[in-house]
């Protein structure tokens, strides 16, 4: 099974065009950020969108965008023009989510893990003081 999905921030702004037979299509590269032992790296993705879920992502989204991209891997090769082969994949994306602009946030600085970043506060609940805790049943 060939599934993969991408979450991270736009790099630039999506490039619209469209295939020879008319059908719009839009290109796009995400930031992937990881920390392993301490040192962050960023994989760039290359992902491809079709049809009016292409419209909607070039009007909607922008470079520093959050997005989720879900959609299967397809492998590129192509000769660069200093002659070297390059190999790569690109992401046929079935389904995305735009998840608003990147935001610097304070816990960002402190370590807190992108989940972290991301879950919303929890709220309190305070229980009124005549709160009857025994059911009826």
């Amino acid at each position: 099974m060939n599934i993969s999905m991408v979450i991270g921030n736009l790099g630039r702004d999506p490039e619209l065009s469209h295939t020879k037979d008319g059908r719009p299509m839009v290109r796009f590269a995400v930031a992937c950020n990881e920390r392993r032992q301490g040192e962050e790296s960023t994989m760039w993705v290359n992902c491809l969108v079709f049809g009016k879920s292409a419209e909607n992502f070039a009007r909607i989204c922008s470079k520093g965008s959050q997005v989720a991209a879900v959609g299967r891997a397809v492998s590129d090769e192509y000769t660069a023009k200093d002659g070297t082969q390059v190999r790569g994949f690109t992401v046929m994306v079935s389904e995305w989510e735009h998840h608003g602009r990147r935001e610097k946030r304070q816990d960002q600085d402190q370590g807190r893990g992108y989940a972290a970043q991301l879950a919303p506060p929890r709220p309190s609940f305070e229980q009124p003081d005549d709160f009857d805790d025994q059911l009826p049943f």
